[in-house]
């Protein structure tokens, strides 16, 4: 199969309401859409999202690397009859973006869908979380009311850069009860002993998991907060390879992962480390990276491709955009996405937001 063209569009989607993590605060998302077109007219798409994250990255620097290290290279290639390596080291994201793209398009060209074709055992129901990061307790409850509402059994409270948290994860308690899971998400904001200190303070409310509480490359610090919680500790930001992983392990530093696609460098390198953590007995999900539809979608089949998956996977985050720049994406239906019977990722460009949504 040959690549005859090769799209990428740089975009600007609008946030409903400014979206705080580790402390940065946004109210829109820049990224990067790919789209591969064979010669048959099929085409896969793939997404270019940038951390959100001051010190990342910024999109036109991924664009730069796309287009230096890969674009010649994609153009005219005879894809799955050789196979793709490219003569040079991109980005993770990047790589994700072109991952994912192949493989939506050999699931169209196959006519099947991307998790059939990665999975041997596919749910077409994956369970998902609702997210908060508002900062004030009584917005932080109803937010909490408003998920339980429409069917979410699990919430992910950002935490972290706020010295109400306490006040904050207490009224969300009070709100959705103890039925409701409740995770926490610092994204290593936290210092070793204040995270302790808090996890200790937050125990008391009865907790599912802790992301990231300390920083990312600090395996001695994940380390000790682990030996001192109750709670599960799970690694986000800090594992991005499969080496990545080998090192938490053997310093004992997460009970879980939690597994973005685009910091890994796709579905394909996603596979192998979730196969990793999964015979290392972690407990493993996969969450995004605050990503458009064809990242949201491609989570979403990476999940229903594995039975391996128990807890509530971080998706649910299509609702924060004021605008889209595609259809096909699934709603969230009683805290879960459902797989539809389109073949590949089962999402299709909207040509005219393309257009408008379009950085110039």
């Amino acid at each position: 199969m040959k690549i005859e063209r090769v799209e990428l569009f740089a975009l600007r989607l609008p946030l409903r309401t400014p979206f705080i993590s580790g402390g940065n605060s946004t109210d829109y998302r820049d990224l990067g859409v790919l789209r591969l077109t064979d010669e048959d007219g099929r085409a896969g798409v793939g997404e270019i999202t940038p951390y959100p994250d001051p010190i990342a990255p910024p999109l036109e620097d991924l664009i730069a690397a796309f287009e230096g290290g890969a674009r010649e290279q994609l153009l005219d290639a005879e894809i799955f009859d050789h196979g793709l390596t490219l003569d040079t080291k991109l980005p993770a994201t990047v790589e994700s973006a072109i991952d994912i793209a192949l493989l939506d398009l050999l699931a169209r060209r196959e006519e099947i869908r991307v998790a059939e074709l990665i999975g041997t055992s596919v749910q077409e129901d994956v369970a998902v979380n609702a997210t908060i990061t508002a900062l004030d307790p009584d917005e932080v409850a109803a937010l909490g009311e408003r998920a339980v509402e429409a069917g979410f059994s699990t919430i992910k409270l950002k935490v972290g850069f706020s010295s109400e948290d306490g006040e904050r994860l207490e009224a969300l308690r009070d709100a959705v009860g103890f039925q409701t899971l409740i995770r926490l998400d610092a994204n290593g904001s936290w210092y070793t002993a204040e995270a302790i200190d808090q996890i200790a303070e937050f125990q008391e409310f009865g907790l599912e998991l802790i992301e990231q509480p300390v920083a990312p490359d600090d395996l001695a610090s994940m380390h000790r907060v682990r030996d001192a919680s109750m709670v599960p500790i799970v690694a986000d930001e800090g594992v991005r390879t499969v080496a990545d992983l080998d090192l938490h392990v053997a310093n004992g530093a997460c009970d879980g992962v939690a597994i973005k696609l685009a910091q890994v460098g796709g579905i394909t390198s996603a596979s192998i480390l979730a196969g990793n953590a999964s015979k290392a007995g972690l407990l493993t999900f996969v969450t995004s990276t605050l990503d458009g539809p064809v990242g949201l979608a491609a989570g979403l089949h990476f999940a229903a491709a594995r039975s391996d998956f128990s807890v509530a996977n971080g998706l649910a985050t299509g609702g924060l955009f004021e605008e889209s720049y595609a259809f096909g994406l699934p709603e969230v239906i009683d805290g879960a996405l459902q797989l539809t019977d389109a073949p590949g990722l089962g999402i299709e460009l909207d040509e005219d937001a393309l257009l408008d949504l379009s950085i110039s």
